[in-house]
């Protein structure tokens, strides 16, 4: 089969590779559809080293169940499927209060396994959800709206409320696009690219402003949400919330910031980190892209899985070109 192989720092590949096989409980989905994630973004620059050269990314995605593993429900086959590419273990104390996208043995899609920039990928049957009415692009788009999802969870009485998004890549606009079906009064959506900060309008921000507009001068918000996670992102959100507000810490860019803790504690902010999803999340998300409640369509870019190296550069130099990429394998 074909797969795109990350080879180190700044270098994809696409070669030919075994098709997997499939354990007991697992499944071989046929690819139709898999987003590049910003954290996929770090891997490629060098910035992070969590995933290893010879990996194939690749989590958010979706495709038809083309073979089953034998303890897999026989119904499975054939079905349009989107992925929950996030496996925790089931077992231990965070599963078993709730928190299993903080599972300490937790495995994801393209991380710890090899993951969907492939024309075939072995995965839980557990992690599948039908498709139903919704298209394969739709069903990529279930995870960095999970992580919305979850966001929007985490945030304290967001109805009536005034939120600043920080950072306006997939995630961030997942971010508005769910705090607005979540009662947000008023969402201003802070980015640097103009491209995607007219994608932060479309997606139901009612404001986005560049970093350095003169507009965000005193201005404060109920609850800031960083999905940019830079060490600057994470000064403004505790520098532009409000007091006795929330401020999510979500994006993964820089590992170590320092931050003006003590600004933070004479506002006595809240300081809420998030982390992916859990299965709930995962589904909400599914069921807010049926309801059509969360648009997507303007801010996605497909291209062939044989141009990878070229969308992730994309992606890195030229962020004004594309938001978001989405890579279709042969024949998807």
């Amino acid at each position: 089969m074909q797969a795109l192989v990350f080879k180190g720092t700044g270098e994809m590949a696409a070669e030919s590779r075994p098709c997997p096989e499939p354990r007991a409980d697992e499944v071989l989905v046929r690819v139709a559809a898999a987003g590049i994630c910003g954290s996929e973004l770090t891997s490629f620059t060098g910035h992070s080293t969590r995933r290893p050269p010879g990996r194939i990314f690749g989590h958010e995605l979706a495709g038809v169940v083309e073979a089953l593993g034998s303890a897999a429900p026989k119904e499975l086959l054939g079905e349009r499927v989107a992925v929950n590419p996030l496996h925790p273990c089931g077992r231990c104390e965070q599963c078993r209060s709730g928190r299993s996208n903080v599972c300490p043995e937790r495995v994801l899609l393209g991380m710890q396994v090899d993951g969907g920039f492939a024309e075939l990928v072995a995965v839980p049957y557990t992690g599948l959800t039908a498709l139903g009415s919704l298209d394969e692009l739709a069903g990529a788009m279930a995870e960095p709206i999970a992580n919305a999802v979850h966001v929007a969870a985490l945030l304290p009485a967001t109805l009536g409320r005034h939120v600043a998004v920080l950072g306006a890549g997939a995630i961030g606009l997942s971010v508005v696009a769910v705090l607005r079906v979540a009662g947000a009064a008023r969402i201003t959506a802070v980015d640097p690219v103009r491209a995607r900060r007219q994608a932060a309008l479309a997606s139901g921000a009612h404001a986005a402003l560049a970093p350095d507009d003169g507009g965000l001068e005193g201005m404060l918000f109920d609850h800031v949400v960083d999905a940019a996670g830079t060490s600057g992102s994470r000064g403004t959100a505790i520098e532009r919330c409000d007091a006795g507000g929330c401020v999510v810490l979500l994006g993964l860019h820089s590992a170590v910031s320092e931050l003006a803790v003590n600004a933070a504690v004479a506002k006595e902010l809240r300081l809420q980190c998030s982390y992916a999803y859990t299965q709930a999340d995962f589904d909400a998300a599914l069921e807010l892209l049926r309801a059509g409640a969360v648009p997507y369509g303007h801010w996605i870019t497909e291209r062939p899985l044989d141009d990878g190296q070229a969308a992730f550069q994309t992606l890195v130099e030229r962020p004004d070109e594309a938001t978001k990429i989405v890579l279709r394998p042969p024949g998807a």
